[in-house]
């Protein structure tokens, strides 16, 4: 708690992203898909997404054409 008075973190529990990966009717297997993360932090969410796409792409595309934080 400290640190969203102090910097405004405020990093979604991995419960959330977990859920929120499944939910969506995503197809991972896509080598087009894009995703683009505009407050990655700490990078959780793109990491969690990173380990869902490891099942279909190799680790250079999936860093190369697929994922992008700011």
């Amino acid at each position: 708690m400290c640190n969203i008075k102090k910097f405004g973190e405020v990093f979604t529990p991995h419960k959330i992203i977990n859920e929120d990966l499944v939910t969506h009717d995503i197809d991972y297997a896509n080598p087009n898909l894009k995703f683009c993360e505009p407050c990655f932090g700490s990078g959780r969410i793109l990491l969690a997404i990173k380990e869902k796409l490891l099942a279909y792409h190799s680790e250079e595309h999936i860093l190369n054409n697929m994922l992008y934080g700011f």
